[in-house]
């Protein structure tokens, strides 16, 4: 066996050993990231900082397959919920500047992927600049005013997991050459 073979074989045994890793108690995880689904109403920003004392921030949602996870599950939660006015806090906000949407953690405009509620976002009253989750759509986005509370979800990204994709990269680049 090649040392590249064998170096190659170490990244990846120790990148399953890691992205494996229970989340901590109450949290779910779905690819690289645990979630935790908080049913405490804040405002925007107090979720915020609940997250972020829990070693967390509010979710960004970064592809379909995150977006269909978050939603059934979601949907599982509220199974026996006969009201439609259940609404989550995610990261984007567009406080900023009107009309672009950006994960507040990362900064990075939200561009990637979107699932919006027909007719959303629509900043009704001129003070819709949070981004949430809404059942009335099928869990889909929805803008809101920042103050109301509502329910809101943290995610914890496990940054070992992608610092060894980062890392195999790195092996592929100099050793594939």
């Amino acid at each position: 066996m090649s040392l590249l073979t064998y170096s190659v074989l170490l990244v990846l045994l120790y990148t399953v050993k890691v992205s494996g890793e229970a989340c901590p108690n109450g949290w779910t995880r779905h690819d690289a990231s645990c979630y935790f689904f908080v049913d405490i109403h804040e405002t925007w920003q107090d979720a915020s900082a609940h997250c972020e004392a829990l070693d967390s921030q509010l979710a960004s949602i970064q592809s379909e397959r995150e977006d269909v996870f978050l939603r059934n599950t979601l949907h599982q939660l509220h199974v026996h919920d006969s009201t439609a006015r259940v609404m989550y806090w995610l990261d984007g906000t567009d406080i900023a500047t009107e009309t672009e949407w950006t994960w507040a953690y990362s900064e990075e405009p939200i561009t990637k992927y979107t699932h919006w509620c027909p007719h959303q976002p629509d900043n009704a009253n001129a003070n819709e600049d949070c981004l949430r989750l809404g059942k009335f759509c099928d869990f889909g986005w929805d803008d809101g005013d920042c103050e109301t509370k509502e329910f809101f979800i943290c995610e914890r990204h496990d940054k070992e997991y992608v610092y060894n994709f980062v890392l195999m990269g790195w092996y592929r680049h100099h050793f594939n050459s």
